[in-house]
């Protein structure tokens, strides 16, 4: 027998999450690379983000490079894209309105990688395109409101 899933998240109705959605109209469009092992995770960050944000994308996959609809996008808005990656010459986002340094342009789509560091790293590398772009880590002083369920170990 097969479980009932919800609609609407695509969950076991016993874990939905839907009360969890909050409606957000988002000004900057967001664009997950989601690594494909993070599809299934009981955490659910990226389905909460993807079913709570007016704009935002969700792709899954390693290697987008012959991906024609990101591709497309990344053209489209090159000048005021920006990936969030901690790299070396990465620019600080702060306050409301997020100017990115080099284009003095506001930032209208950012990418960000879903996996564990390790999985995020080889998103990375196997996508050069991301190189290019401009990258952005998020202010020093930004603390988290989000908690990662634990258990007891005994």
């Amino acid at each position: 027998m097969t479980r009932a899933i919800c609609n609407h998240c695509e969950r076991p109705i016993k874990t939905c999450i839907c009360c969890y959605f909050t409606q957000t109209a988002n000004k900057v469009n967001i664009i997950v690379l989601q690594h494909p092992s993070e599809v299934k995770q009981t955490k659910g960050s990226v389905a909460l983000l993807k079913h709570s944000l007016s704009n935002c994308t969700v792709y899954v996959g390693e290697d987008f490079t012959e991906h024609q609809q990101l591709q497309t996008l990344v053209k489209q808005y090159a000048d005021d894209l920006a990936l969030l990656y901690p790299s070396e010459d990465a620019e600080e986002l702060t306050g409301s309105n997020y100017v990115l340094g080099r284009s003095n342009k506001p930032l209208s789509t950012l990418i960000v990688l879903d996996g564990t560091w390790k999985k995020a790293y080889k998103l990375f590398q196997l996508n050069p395109f991301l190189h290019q772009l401009t990258h952005v880590k998020l202010a020093n002083n930004v603390e988290s409101l989000y908690a990662v369920r634990k258990t007891n170990k005994v």
